[in-house]
């Protein structure tokens, strides 16, 4: 009778041992966009400036 819940217990182990792939994880983004207007100076309006940015990403996940 009590082969049955030991039988369980070491195949619940095995497969929560395959289950975690990895401890952590690191993952980073660098990102640049940059920003036409397309705007003139038609009727006397003034034109906008051409822009542009930067940014940076580091995310560190714990499984």
């Amino acid at each position: 009778m009590r082969t049955r819940p030991a039988l369980c217990f070491i195949l619940g182990l095995g497969c929560f041992s395959a289950a975690q792939a990895d401890i952590i994880g690191v993952k980073g983004s660098v990102d640049y966009w940059h920003y036409d207007s397309g705007l003139s100076s038609a009727l006397g309006q003034p034109e906008m400036k051409d822009d542009s940015s930067l940014s940076f990403a580091l995310a560190v996940e714990q499984n």
